[in-house]
């Protein structure tokens, strides 16, 4: 059976989480700046945070709705109400700015290039499967010279029923696996639909997955270069609980 490899990007090749709380970091600054308040928050990155994921929680676009919404509503949580406008420059100027943080190139996470590069002397097939941007998942892979590792990017959302398609597509004598940073949007979508899984946890751990507690904990590593070693069988993993 030849392995193939289906992997998450964000928080899973590279570190988007360091660049969000970069931005966050500065969006609190900003408005409190701009509002000329000092809010007693004991953690400003942990408070915008809350509010970016309560809005991805009911927004369509999820995790890539708007970057004015976050704007719009920390004024109103630091400010108390909706009369903070006319005290800042501009909604959307703090928004654009914000949007050119969050542009900045992530570094990869620990073991990606390693990986990469095992996996590909193993002729084991490389496919990037994101929610995210496709164009800018490529254009990562380029800007850190690993592209040549990777056959294709695609996105969907993943549920199990996009993973099913995705199980369709497989050669036949393939064995194909998953590995994701999100037990939610990775790990048991695909696994339900029949992928293997590797879950490789980042410094994120969204708010819909902190009280999550698995039936079944999946494969848990620790770095990326620890994936050759897994699809090939050269090595036990061991099995952690989640949660």
């Amino acid at each position: 059976m030849t392995p193939i490899l289906f992997s998450d990007a964000d928080n899973t090749l590279w570190d988007t989480d360091a660049v969000y709380r970069k931005a966050h970091q500065w969006l609190f600054s900003e408005m409190t700046r701009q509002l000329n308040i000092r809010p007693v928050v004991d953690d400003p990155v942990s408070f915008v945070r809350a509010i970016d994921q309560e809005i991805a929680s009911s927004h369509p676009e999820h995790l890539r709705y708007p970057a004015i919404l976050l704007v719009q509503e920390l004024g109103s949580r630091i400010f108390g109400n909706k009369n903070y406008r006319a005290l800042i420059d501009s909604v959307e100027g703090i928004s654009d700015q914000f949007t050119r943080i969050i542009s900045a190139k992530p570094a990869l996470r620990e073991g990606v290039r390693d990986g990469l590069t095992h996996l590909e002397l193993m002729r084991c097939s490389v496919h990037i499967v994101t929610e995210g941007n496709p164009a800018r998942c490529a254009d990562l892979l380029e800007y850190h010279h690993i592209a040549h590792h990777v056959k294709s990017v695609r996105t969907f959302t993943k549920i199990r029923e996009h993973f099913l398609a995705l199980w369709a597509e497989i050669p036949p004598n393939s064995a194909p696996w998953v590995i994701g940073d999100q037990l939610t949007r990775d790990i048991f979508p695909a696994r339900d639909a029949g992928f293997r899984t590797i879950y490789f946890p980042s410094s994120f751990r969204p708010k819909w997955e902190e009280a999550f507690e698995p039936v079944a904990p999946p494969l848990q590593i620790d770095t990326f270069a620890e994936v050759p070693s897994i699809l090939y069988g050269q090595s036990a993993m061991r099995q952690n609980i989640v949660g």
